[in-house]
């Protein structure tokens, strides 16, 4: 199964036919700066075969599930979404 690049590069592919390896870098990188923005929401480890699950605390104390079964990129997008709401 090939992963699905980030929002922006579907598809992307080097003149060799391969997939970027910018792809992966770019999420991580949003990932960090995200994490760096919001130090109460926890992006937890990724296991293969799970979705990414991030959970974000709830005005009564209980944290909030967010999940996104495709790849991190997704998730972050759902996650800045919600942060965008909140403010």
């Amino acid at each position: 199964m090939e992963p699905v690049p980030a929002q922006g590069t579907r598809g992307a592919r080097h003149p060799d036919g391969q997939l970027r390896v910018a792809i992966w870098v770019d999420q991580v990188t949003r990932r960090e700066a995200f994490e760096a923005a919001h130090p109460d929401v926890k992006i937890q480890a990724h296991t293969v075969g799970q979705p990414w699950t991030a959970l974000i605390p709830g005005p009564d104390g209980s944290d909030i599930t967010v999940t996104d079964r495709s790849e991190l990129g997704t998730l972050l997008d759902k996650l800045e979404a919600a942060s965008c709401r909140t403010r």
